[in-house]
């Protein structure tokens, strides 16, 4: 069922706004790191940017090196070896986010499950994303984790899809005269990306950076 925005002027509207700001803009690139896919799946939301960026350099430049963690593989070993969530968030990220902690050992174990004999991580998790539907693939697998996060997540590994951010939200309700559920967001910036003929996350990533996301 279209949410509204899909339909109209609502659209063309927002594609002749977008069309000049990808001109400008990179197109945007997956992200490889099957690490920081995960740890921003459970850090970034509800949460500061700069406190999701100084838990990662935390991770990257102290944690990972020291804990022997390279890959999904890995941090699920060590995950096992911890005796709480709160004493795996403070060595991970050098702060007391147990609940993200508690949302990381789940989602590891879920995109470990996924993968086929010795295909690659990344390879497994991109596959995934690829075909992956909301309520049918992810819904009620990691407790806490919602649609947001599983778009966002689903961009991340190379899907043909916008995601919904603060910042988009914004720049699509002053454009089309209404404010956008998650859900319609993307289904109104994957419409207008298609009435481009241009990449969807290419879409909202210029859109982001128009809005002075870095």
């Amino acid at each position: 069922m279209s949410c509204g925005l899909t339909e109209g002027p609502h659209v063309e509207r927002l594609a002749a706004a977008v069309g000049p700001l990808l001109v400008a803009a990179p197109a945007y690139e997956p992200e490889p790191d099957p690490l920081r896919i995960c740890m921003l799946a459970c850090l970034d939301f509800q949460m500061r940017g700069a406190a999701v960026e100084k838990s990662l350099n935390h991770f990257y430049e102290r944690a990972a090196g020291k804990l022997a963690i390279e890959d999904l593989s890995s941090l699920r070993m060590y995950l096992e070896g911890t005796s709480s969530d709160e004493e795996a968030a403070v060595a991970l990220w050098g702060a007391r986010y147990w609940t993200r902690a508690a949302l990381l050992r789940q989602l590891v174990g879920f995109f470990l499950r996924i993968r086929s004999g010795h295909e690659p991580e990344i390879e497994a998790m991109r596959r995934w994303a690829r075909d992956a539907q909301f309520k049918r693939d992810f819904q009620g697998t990691v407790k806490g984790l919602g649609y947001n996060t599983f778009v966002r997540m689903a961009q991340r590994l190379g899907a043909n899809t916008a995601a919904p951010t603060g910042w988009t939200c914004h720049y699509v309700a002053e454009t089309v005269g209404k404010e956008p559920t998650d859900q319609c967001l993307v289904e109104v910036l994957n419409a207008a990306a298609d009435r481009l003929s241009h990449p969807r996350a290419d879409v909202d990533w210029a859109i982001r950076r128009h809005q002075g996301h870095p």
